[in-house]
C-alpha cells in the first residue's frame, strides 16, 4: 500500500513539474511500474517518454524489448527495440533474446535466429544458453551434425559452470 501512495505522489509531482522531467526520472519511474507494480503499459509509457527526451537512453530500448518480448508477446516490436539496443551496446543476452523472438514469430526465421546466437557467442564465447539455442535451431532445421556439435558444446559449458 505504501508503494502505491509513493507512486501516486511521484506521478503527481512529475505531472505538475515539481521534479525535473529528465529522461532519468522517467526511466526510474518506468522501472518502478515494470518491476514493482507490474503495470507494463505504464512502464512503456514512461520509457517512451524518456526516449523522447533523450533518444540515446539505451536502457529504455532494452526494457521495452523485454516488455514486448516476455510480457506482450509482440515479437516484432521486441526485435525492433532489441536491435536499437544492440546498436548502442553490444550485449550477448540481448542477442539471445532477439534470437528467441525470431524463433517465436508466426513463421520462425531460423537464419536470423542463428545470426543472433552467433553474435551472442562472439561477445561471450562461454554462453551455454546461446549454444543450446543454436543446437535447438539446427535440430529443427534437420542439420543433425550441427545439432550434435552445439549440444555437446552447450553441455560442456553447463558442466563447467556446475564445477
Amino acid at each position: 500500500m505504501k508503494l502505491k501512495v509513493f507512486i501516486t505522489i511521484i506521478s503527481t509531482a512529475l505531472s505538475i513539474n515539481l521534479f525535473s522531467q529528465t529522461a532519468e526520472s522517467y526511466f526510474s519511474q518506468g522501472r518502478v511500474y515494470e518491476l514493482q507494480e507490474k503495470d507494463y503499459d505504464k512502464a512503456k509509457e514512461y520509457y517512451l517518454h524518456a526516449l523522447k527526451l533523450q533518444p540515446d537512453y539505451v536502457s529504455c530500448y532494452e526494457n521495452l524489448g523485454r516488455i514486448y518480448h516476455k510480457i506482450k508477446k509482440d515479437y516484432y516490436k521486441a526485435i525492433v527495440y532489441y536491435q536499437l539496443y544492440v546498436g548502442y551496446r553490444s550485449d550477448a543476452k540481448a542477442y539471445l533474446n532477439m534470437a528467441n523472438c525470431y524463433l517465436s514469430i508466426e513463421r520462425p526465421d531460423y537464419n536470423k535466429g542463428i545470426q543472433c546466437c552467433e553474435e551472442a557467442i562472439k561477445l561471450k564465447s562461454d554462453y551455454a544458453d546461446a549454444y543450446c539455442l543454436l543446437a535447438s535451431i539446427y535440430n529443427k532445421t534437420g542439420n543433425r551434425n550441427k545439432y550434435l556439435e552445439y549440444l555437446k558444446k552447450s553441455r560442456q559449458l553447463e558442466n563447467k559452470d556446475e564445477k
